[in-house]
């Protein structure tokens, strides 16, 4: 994680609340995991709870946004794709809420 990070998830974030279905919000879900999952890569100092929850916050609501989109017409591979994404966003929220307990009882 840089001190970007927080930056980038709600930019790609926004990217994703704006797209179309198609690639980029595929791109788009994909970057977000992305980021999230490089949270936990940075020194404990460099997050605060409330950036913790901001995290928490896009990646339900961008969780949100995946759930519209699997009710869609879209071909199976693509729902299995979304569906996966979404997993994926829950199990590097779980990782974050490790990191951070972690680092707290440092």
């Amino acid at each position: 994680m840089t001190s970007d990070t927080p930056t980038t998830a709600l930019d790609i974030a926004q990217t994703v609340f704006e797209a179309k279905p198609g690639r980029t919000f595929d791109r788009a879900v994909q970057e977000f995991v992305h980021v999230l999952r490089t949270v936990p890569d940075g020194a404990p100092v460099e997050i605060s709870g409330g950036t913790i929850q901001v995290f928490q916050h896009l990646a339900e609501r961008v969780i949100e946004q995946i759930e519209q989109r699997l009710t869609g017409g879209h071909r199976q591979s693509v729902r299995e794709n979304l569906a996966q994404a979404v997993s994926d966003i829950r199990h590097a929220v779980e990782e974050i809420g490790r990191w951070q307990r972690r680092c707290a009882a440092r």
